[in-house]
């Protein structure tokens, strides 16, 4: 897992289309990113249930947990598989 540190810079960027505007009903406007296509797919970063207790994640963080196996997401201070 790689750490960065210092300046972050985020830019937009897209997958198969722009992304801003609307995309089936949902407002684009805020994403970093949007994916449209039937052949593509996110990849959430992997790692074990200790590996995740060790970072220190912001709220709305994504990964998949090898250790459970699940999907889970860091809301209100805990993690949750969703």
């Amino acid at each position: 897992m790689a750490v960065i540190r210092g300046p972050v810079f985020v830019t937009r960027f897209a997958v198969g289309g722009a992304p801003s505007g609307v995309s089936n009903g949902l407002e684009l406007s805020s994403t970093i990113a949007t994916a449209n296509g039937t052949s593509i797919a996110v990849i959430l970063p992997q790692m074990t249930t200790a590996q995740r207790d060790a970072m220190t994640p912001l709220e709305g963080s994504l990964i998949y947990n090898t250790t459970t196996p699940n999907c889970q997401r860091y809301k209100a201070g805990a993690w949750a598989n969703f």
